[in-house]
């Protein structure tokens, strides 16, 4: 179970999904997400990982679209009421599904 709030992390989840469907349509599309929560329970210092179908869709994803893509999420969870300051602390990863299997990930 994380250790966010389960009230953040369900907004967060929601913001992601939406942000993930927005983007659907792209030639590197984020297929997958993962929230990592720190230990404390509040929203703040989360790290979001992106995951894209391969390798090249990653670097396509970091060079073209990841900007827009943190930006609408931010504007989105800023809307849904998620507090600005954990907005300045979240980070936003980008991986692949093939690096993700690989041993020793994260």
């Amino acid at each position: 179970m994380p250790n966010v709030a389960p009230y953040w992390f369900g907004m967060l989840s929601d913001c992601l999904a939406a942000a993930e469907r927005e983007q659907a349509g792209s030639h590197c599309p984020v297929v997958d997400h993962e929230i990592v929560t720190p230990l404390v329970g509040g929203p703040e210092d989360v790290t979001v990982w992106c995951v894209c179908r391969t390798p090249s869709e990653k670097r396509r994803f970091v060079d073209t679209e990841r900007t827009r893509f943190v930006s609408a999420l931010k504007r989105q969870l800023l809307t849904a009421g998620f507090p600005e300051n954990a907005l300045a602390s979240l980070d936003v990863r980008v991986t692949s599904r093939g690096e993700v299997l690989a041993p020793g990930f994260r």
